[in-house]
């Protein structure tokens, strides 16, 4: 197949890459289109520039013969939902529409292309799929680079190779099928972003361990491997723009070298946790670590420490190359590096580069480290003096070393658990629970801090409806068809959907008799959405073209009264106060360049804030809370070296570190803590459940040493207290909400029916707005805490959450040695949702799937594991407004739609996986929670603890 004439294309997004391939199909006079809702007026420009036209996602449905998908990986797979849903919407109104071929040219793995391709099988959408893989950089004169193609069908491998016509290099890969192209990609920028990240980490390091083991790395590279420093010249400065681009690729790669590494153990790909296996795809994943930690260090600017290292190190590396390369002796220059004012990368004026010998007497070290032969007396006694006071700092960190191993020693050894779940599942707020049982104090000096969090709840909240209300307002009167795709600005929520998938046990349980006949349950069961409950906020773009819609009522909108209006206007400030908050708490979620941070068209799904664990979120909650550094440095450089009562700290890097970087950080961490002591007095208040007098008397100061952002915040809040209630109170709101499936009050960090409390000038937290706040957290979190109270008084408890998203999933095993219990939490209330992270799944689905890797892991035969079966005051909400469970899991039968009677029945689901899969034979304990209910959880928290601790005294061999 070949394309006669010019055809039409749309190319999504314009960024480097894209505009590039779209100046030279333009130059061979092709008809372009994209997508520019929501973007930068410089993009804009560029595609004007390039004459592409602005277009709708139907009209690139319905008018594109070939659509290239050229994005950053983490929006590939929303980018093709969309277009599918578009697709499926022009062709049920024009059924004889022509075959459309859709390219997916971004840097995702085969699973991940193989997962796209799947959207689009079957006759009915009349969409051909490519996967394509670029390698190289942007089209530019007298450069190209290519494009490898795959597919299964060798007419759309035959349709896409035609653009050979039209300007672009294609290499068909013939035979190869769908993700075979990303899996060269994978290959090709695992090799060679791979490098430049490992160049990047030991650059760092090398760093961090003394600049002048930095400046001896450079020579040496110099004299034994010139090519690799040339790559590292060039590499590094490539790379520090595109940091948070390769985040992204390097998760894809990480999953493609599990895909291969499970594919050549001879097991299913994606199966279980690969927590008994090498452990390949670890090296790619700390390189997305890698890539955040620059990225990060890129956007503090001028003070960020590592950017400034790493271009210190190029420049002197260049210099250094250009010196050898002309064989000429050179002076040294001021040090590049503002970090190392007393190290030079460059030898001393009197020095030359040291010759390389096969067979050399002397120590290149020694002759980098050796004085200055023209070196003055003064120029000495200054040089001794600095290596005195560093030999005397160097003491004295190994003597707080020395000490602290043998304080350790002398310690009991601290419990470990772990926390396990997918995505809000209520991890976090399990780790509350335990401190506010058994760790009051520790728990106590954090509460006022966690008050720009529940603000952020709350306005996040607000938001949400007025999206709601933006979307009807903006309605036309006359509504004769469903709208082709809702607005960028509607809030998410998710349509019907087919019936999902789930597992075996679940579908029928060999053992169930009553379950034979169960009823199939409709093919398109609704489920409702709120966005503060799925984690990733995301909506559904592949509605049922045949289904009832679910988003309005088909009949001309109510007119929305002028007082809805006044107060919609009334409260559009809260929108840059949710963003103040955000950039307050932590950096947003996607970086601010043109091709990743501005992009808001329709395919775009709203993600939920969160925070990295290694951000700093920690400090920054801290210091938004009111409380001030600089009063307590004194006090703060006493307490290094001992530890404190109840320390809660970032778990950052894996288990096996130094001690002497563990020392490090335990220092930073009880400087902090005492840099945010509060200034009244620390002691517990009468009532553990509420806020004691002292926290009012502290208000004034808090409200004095709050960061302005954060104290402008707050008082735009307070003045609009009175119109969010009016708001959440208004009986047509609530039916808006109702209509649209966004139900706000199910979610956690909700605080609209508290508004007047809340909002109010001067609202200090209590523990329940604590533990019910939602601030999501991507990493692992390491809490320690020193218990107050019951027979473990004094003993140290280790709590450590990891990520529960599927990306983070691959940090989870490194934890599982030398655990005491693993707390699993399933959320099952969610029997009629699907995952965040990929809307095929079933949540309980995915968290059965867990549950069964996990208790089948050797590694962890040993280990007590306690189930949570979380958010039942969620699942009896649920059943009380009438969803049946019947209708998304057949297997349930004609069991009564009751709450105690569905959670009997899901509980005996996992016992069934426990039994049949673990290892050894092991105890089930399972519990009923809903850990938002303090009360309760304190009953199950004190039965786990003393559950862990007996196993814990057994397995001490103490009884």
């Amino acid at each position: 197949m070949s394309l006669a004439t010019p055809p039409t294309l749309a190319i999504v997004s314009i960024g480097a890459m894209g505009s590039g391939v779209a100046a030279r199909l333009a130059a061979h006079g092709c008809t372009l289109l994209t997508t520019l809702a929501g973007r930068s007026p410089a993009t804009r420009a560029r595609a004007a520039r390039l004459g592409i036209r602005d277009a709708r996602i139907e009209d690139i449905a319905q008018h594109a013969e070939l659509v290239l998908s050229i994005l950053p990986p983490s929006a590939a797979e929303a980018f093709a939902e969309g277009y599918r849903a578009a697709r499926a919407r022009v062709i049920s109104a024009e059924p004889q529409l022509p075959t459309a071929t859709f390219a997916d040219c971004n840097a995702v793995s085969p699973d991940t292309a193989t997962s796209i391709g799947a959207l689009f099988a079957g006759p009915t959408l009349r969409v051909r799929f490519v996967d394509a893989g670029i390698i190289g950089g942007p089209p530019r004169a007298g450069y190209d680079p290519v494009f490898y193609a795959s597919a299964d069908a060798p007419e759309a491998l035959a349709h896409f190779a035609s653009l050979r016509t039209w300007g672009l290099n294609v290499s068909a890969m013939e035979g190869a099928g769908a993700g075979g192209a990303s899996a060269l990609k994978m290959s090709y920028a695992g090799i060679s972003k791979g490098i430049t990240g490992l160049c990047t980490a030991m650059v760092l390091a090398a760093h961090a361990n003394s600049p002048r083991t930095a400046q001896a790395l450079l020579h040496e590279l110099a004299a034994s491997q010139p090519a690799v420093l040339q790559r590292m010249a060039r590499g590094i400065p490539d790379m520090l723009p595109k940091a948070y681009r390769w985040v992204g690729e390097m998760e894809e790669i990480s999953a493609f070298v599990a895909e291969g590494a499970a594919a050549s153990s001879g097991e299913r790909p994606g199966a279980g946790l690969g927590v008994d296996k090498g452990g390949e795809e670890l090296i790619h994943l700390g390189l997305a670590r890698l890539y955040e930690r620059v990225e990060r260090s890129l956007r503090a600017g001028e003070g960020g420490a590592d950017v400034q290292v790493l271009k210190g190190f190029v420049e002197d590396a260049k210099r250094v190359l250009e010196a050898k390369e002309e064989g000429e002796h050179f002076l040294a220059s001021p040090p590049s590096n503002p970090f190392s004012p007393q190290s030079q990368l460059l030898p001393p004026a009197s020095a030359t580069m040291p010759a390389r010998t096969r067979a050399s007497d002397a120590d290149p070290l020694a002759l980098i480290l050796a004085p200055p032969k023209d070196e003055s007396p003064a120029d000495r006694w200054a040089r001794e003096q600095r290596e005195a006071h560093a030999r005397a700092i160097s003491d004295r960190i190994d003597a707080e070393i020395k000490a602290e191993k043998l304080d350790r020693k002398k310690r009991p050894e601290p419990i470990k658990v772990l926390l396990l779940g997918q995505s809000e599942s209520g991890k976090s707020t399990t780790v509350k629970n335990f401190q506010l049982a058994y760790a009051y104090s520790s728990f106590l000096e954090e509460r006022t801090a966690w008050r720009a969090v529940i603000h952020l709840n709350l306005v996040r909240s607000v938001n949400t409806i007025l999206d709601v209300l933006a979307a009807e307002l903006a309605r036309p009167a006359p509504a004769p068809a469903r709208p082709l795709s809702p607005p960028p600005s509607s809030p998410s929520h998710l349509h019907p959907f087919p019936h999902p998938m789930l597992p075996d046990a679940l579908m029928h349980p060999p053992d169930d008799p009553t379950t034979t006949d169960a009823p199939a349950g409709p093919s398109n069961p609704t489920t409702e959405h709120d966005p503060e409950t799925d984690p990733e906020g995301e909506a559904d773009p592949d509605p049922d073209p045949d289904d009832a819609d679910a988003d309005a009522d088909p009949a001309a909108p109510a007119p929305i009264p002028p007082a809805l209006r006044l107060l919609h206007l009334r409260l559009a400030p809260l929108r840059q106060v949710q963003a103040d908050l955000e950039r307050t708490l932590g950096a947003p979620e996607l970086p601010t360049a043109e091709t990743a941070g501005k992009t808001a068209a329709p395919w775009v799904r709203p993600r939920e804030f969160g925070v990295v664990s290694r951000s700093g979120w920690k400090s920054a909650l801290r210091r938004v809370g009111g409380f001030g550094p600089g009063a307590e440095k004194a006090k703060a450089e006493k307490k290094v070296g001992v530890e404190g009562r109840a320390s809660i700290g970032s778990r950052d890097e894996a288990r096996d570190e130094t001690a002497s970087v563990r020392g490090e950080r335990r220092g930073v961490l009880r400087l902090a803590r005492a840099s945010l002591s509060l200034t009244r007095p620390t002691a517990r208040s009468p009532s553990p459940r509420s806020p004691s007098d002292d926290d009012a008397d502290g208000e004034a100061e808090v409200e004095a040493e709050a960061s302005p952002r954060v104290r402008s915040a707050a008082e735009v809040i307070a003045s609009c207290a009175e119109d969010m209630a009016a708001l959440w109170a208004d009986a047509g709101v609530r039916a808006l909400l109702a209509r649209r499936k966004v139900r706000v009050e199910e979610g956690s960090g909700f605080f609209l029916d508290d508004v007047a409390r809340v909002a109010a000038r001067g609202y200090a937290p209590s523990d329940e707005d604590v533990v019910r706040a939602r601030l999501r957290t991507m990493g692992v979190q390491e809490y320690r805490f020193i218990f107050e109270k019951g027979s473990e008084a004094g003993r140290e408890w280790r709590i450590y959450d990891v990520g529960g998203a599927r990306s983070s999933r691959h940090a989870w095993y490194p934890y599982f040695e030398d655990m005491n219990a693993i707390i699993f939490l399933a959320p099952i209330s969610c029997f009629d949702e699907r995952l965040a992270e990929d809307r095929r799944v079933n949540r309980l689905q995915d968290s059965l799937l867990l549950w069964k890797a996990v208790v089948g892991s050797e590694l962890l035969k040993n280990v007590q594991m306690i189930l949570f079966l979380n958010k039942c005051d969620l699942l009896q909400v649920k059943l009380s407004r009438g969803v049946r469970v019947v209708d998304y899991v057949p297997s349930y039968g004609d069991r009564p739609n009751e709450s105690r009677h569905v959670a009997r029945y899901f509980r005996q689901q996992f016992k069934d996986l426990s039994i049949r899969h673990s290892p050894e034979p092991r105890g089930f304990f399972s519990f009923l929670t809903s850990v938002v209910d303090t009360k309760a959880t304190a009953v199950t928290v004190a039965t786990v603890r003393e559950g862990i601790q007996r196993s814990h005294l057994k397995g001490a061999d103490v009884i």
